[in-house]
């Protein structure tokens, strides 16, 4: 279902329940379509527009709350529930039951055909392909719960191939590219077992460039610009919002601050921009300033040690926790910490500060908090140096940082206990970063 005037697929008119203000039938009668809208501003102000195309959208799995309402408007999967990779009474091992299964050719041919007329009415400059919402694919690995097969790898593939034999015909035409542009895991392993293969992707020059993650993160920022480099696709982390449970923790990730600090972390990663996610408040500070590393070295930023925490497949896809390479450190999936067990946690910092061109130096802390007052006795080392620790008034011990003492990207937290008789649970870290402006 879509929001601009298609044949090939079906416009979303329902105005039932959180819908009722709905108005995408009474403007498309009235000759305004949003995608076309959209293409026009693009070219006025000389932005590129891509249409974003979710893959397998699953909203409408729920048996209560939107679910139904979603379901109740899609006249494909009502009309051919032998398409989708379950039924509400026989729900698959992994993935919500209202996934469209990718084994079907008619579901291939559709998706090949929404692209192809989008490229044909509407003047864009990319398409996006959105396997993260949400990546469950194939009927047969989601009810047995095993990782997908060589045959479905390539079939997904092959329906890429087609889209971009598509893309590249309609922009031939026009005489200016339409750039192919995938949302998929961080995690090349992970999409195989997906049933996603895209290094294949890559290899065959299938793909323009490539947004990597989602409510989930598995790799650090460097292994998907190292893939990326190698077969000159540019790369784009998503900055989806903070799902972690903890309403403390999320509240804390969910700052302008925080958003400078993935933004910084992930820049000095190598990536080639930033890609945000449900981040709806268009007067947002972090619109005015994501884009522009230097300035945001020299703004209050934070880091965390996980943003995303375990993170989960909306949608329940294949698990992903045995493919986790990078902390989940969050309230929620806190670290044991004994005499004789130390623990190691490692947070991503994106500036060099001495090497700043500016007066005077930031004051940076490193906070960590565990499940009850900080046990005595502890030790705090950064990158193998031990730092000086003490209780702040919020309950959390503070390590005052020399700015000389972070590492770009990677940075090692190690907690130890002197006291045999203790342990602890830490559950948090946040590296902050502030500039006295007033000087």
């Amino acid at each position: 279902m879509f929001t601009h005037d298609t044949k090939v697929g079906n416009v979303f008119k329902t105005k039932e329940g959180l819908f009722s203000k709905n108005s995408i039938e009474k403007m498309l009668d009235a000759g305004t379509d949003p995608l076309q809208v959209m293409a026009d501003f693009g070219k006025q102000n000389d932005i590129e527009i891509f249409w974003s195309f979710r893959m397998n959208d699953t909203h409408d799995a729920g048996l209560s709350g939107y679910g139904p309402i979603m379901l109740r408007a899609n006249p494909l999967k009502l009309e051919h529930p032998e398409w989708l990779i379950g039924t509400p009474k026989k729900r698959p091992k992994f993935g919500g039951w209202s996934a469209v299964d990718f084994t079907r050719p008619e579901i291939r041919d559709l998706a090949v055909g929404y692209v192809e007329e989008v490229c044909q009415n509407y003047d864009i400059n990319g398409i996006e392909l959105d396997f993260f919402r949400h990546p469950v694919f194939f009927k047969r690995a989601a009810q047995t719960g095993t990782p997908c097969n060589d045959e479905e790898r390539n079939l997904m593939t092959d329906m890429i191939r087609r889209i971009r034999k598509v893309t590249e015909v309609e922009g031939q035409k026009r005489g200016t590219p339409i750039l192919l542009s995938v949302r998929v895991p961080d995690s090349v392993p992970y999409c195989r077992d997906c049933g996603l293969d895209i290094e294949k992707w890559m290899q065959d020059d299938l793909i323009d460039l490539m947004t990597v993650s989602g409510y989930y993160r598995l790799s650090p920022w460097e292994d998907s610009v190292k893939l990326g480099n190698k077969y000159n696709v540019p790369v784009y982390p998503s900055l989806d919002e903070s799902r972690v449970r903890d309403p403390e923790a999320k509240k804390l990730r969910m700052t302008v601050e925080a958003y400078r600090g993935r933004a910084l972390a992930a820049r000095s990663a190598g990536m080639a921009g930033l890609n945000l996610f449900n981040s709806f408040n268009p007067h947002a500070p972090i619109w005015k300033e994501l884009g522009e590393p230097a300035t945001l070295a020299r703004q209050d930023h934070d880091y965390f040690a996980s943003i995303r925490g375990v993170g989960a497949a909306a949608g329940g896809a294949l698990p992903h926790r045995s493919y986790q390479k990078i902390a989940t450190l969050n309230p929620k999936a806190a670290v044991a910490v004994s005499a004789d067990k130390a623990a190691t946690v490692s947070f991503y910092n994106g500036v060099e500060y001495e090497k700043l061109d500016s007066v005077g130096s930031p004051q940076i802390k490193l906070r960590l908090q565990f499940d009850k007052e900080a046990p005595q006795n502890i030790q705090v080392a950064l990158n193998g140096e031990t730092l000086k620790s003490s209780t702040a008034a919020d309950g959390w011990l503070e390590c005052t940082v020399d700015p000389g003492m972070l590492k770009l990207n990677e940075n090692q937290v190690t907690v130890s206990l002197g006291d045999k008789d203790t342990a602890a649970k830490w559950t948090d870290l946040r590296c902050t970063v502030r500039w006295n402006h007033d000087k």
